[in-house]
Formats: C-alpha cells, sequence, structure tokens
C-alpha cells in the first residue's frame, strides 16, 4: 500500500507516518506469507476520506540562497561605496558581488550580463524590498524574512500596507 501511495500519488512513507502521529489515518503492519516486502501497511482511515499532509509540490519552492547571498553581497557592496557614489551603484558593484557568490563565472563580462538579468528576477526583487523595509524600519529588526516568494509578498503586503509595499517593490526594480 505504502509503495502504490508513493508511485501514484507521490505521497512518500514519512507523510504517511506524520498523518499516523496526528491521528488522521491508522497503520496496520503485517507480514506477508511470501513475497518481497517484508512489510506491507494498510491504511485505516478514522474519517471516510484520509487526511494526509499536502502534497510537496503544493508548498511553495524556497528561494534559493545564492539569491539572499547576492542580495546580501550587493548590499555590503552599497554600504562600502556609499560615501564616494551615494545612494547609486555602479555596475562594477553588481558584478562584484555576482562572482563573489558564483565564483564560476568565466568572464566579466559574462557575470555583467548574468548579473543584470539576476536584478530582474522576482525573487532578488522581493529580496531587495524586504530589505528596503527593514533598513527603513518598517519592519522589526528581529523578524526574520520568510522562506518564499509568497511568503515575503504576503508579509510586506501584511505589515506595510498594498501601498508602501508597491513602493518598496518598485524601488528595489
Amino acid at each position: 500500500m505504502l509503495r502504490t501511495l508513493e508511485s501514484r500519488f507521490a505521497i512518500w512513507r514519512d507523510e504517511v507516518r506524520q498523518a499516523a502521529e496526528l491521528g488522521w489515518v491508522t497503520l496496520e503492519i503485517r507480514k506477508p506469507r511470501t513475497g518481497r516486502p517484508a512489510k506491507i501497511a494498510r491504511i485505516v482511515s478514522n474519517s471516510a476520506a484520509a487526511k494526509l499532509p499536502f502534497y510537496r509540490s503544493w508548498y511553495p519552492p524556497p528561494i534559493p540562497i545564492r539569491h539572499v547571498l547576492f542580495v546580501r553581497t550587493m548590499a555590503m557592496a552599497l554600504k562600502h561605496a556609499g560615501g564616494k557614489m551615494g545612494r547609486r551603484i555602479g555596475t562594477h558593484s553588481y558584478t562584484t558581488a555576482y562572482r563573489r557568490v558564483y565564483p564560476s563565472a568565466k568572464s566579466i563580462r559574462g557575470a555583467c550580463a548574468s548579473a543584470s538579468r539576476l536584478l530582474r528576477h522576482p525573487n532578488v526583487i522581493e529580496i531587495r524590498a524586504w530589505m528596503y523595509a527593514k533598513n527603513e524600519g518598517y519592519i522589526p529588526k528581529n523578524e526574520l524574512m520568510p522562506e518564499s516568494l509568497a511568503g515575503i509578498e504576503d508579509r510586506l503586503d501584511e505589515l506595510l500596507g498594498r501601498r508602501l509595499a508597491w513602493k518598496m517593490r518598485w524601488r528595489a526594480n
């Protein structure tokens, strides 16, 4: 039964065990008389429809750590260049930040092109908007950044309101 759930519905054994711990389903494990599997689990539901945890594909994917590192490295470059260039940051700083996070970039021009492409990525825009809002004091300092794009969007809208959150996203873009 567990193999069928894994192969047909992508419900993994850990998810079934989690549902059993929560009391949503009951697992009965027995040994067959003959056959290849050593254990067969039969799922007996307490209700008409068994409640299982959500599919992993239903959760929003987390933001890649390299995107977060790119934005943080870029922010440090802006902090160090702040006295010389004011609030502006040059493409050299973007390229340097990209090459620090992605050391496999072969040429400077390729890194510059990739950095400018990465700056338009929705993840990077949302992370930059989060950092701008946090630096300006709209978000408490002890608040952690959510791990997904939808989580950042929702939390920014909740903390700042739609209009100010849009302003932070526009500034980050």
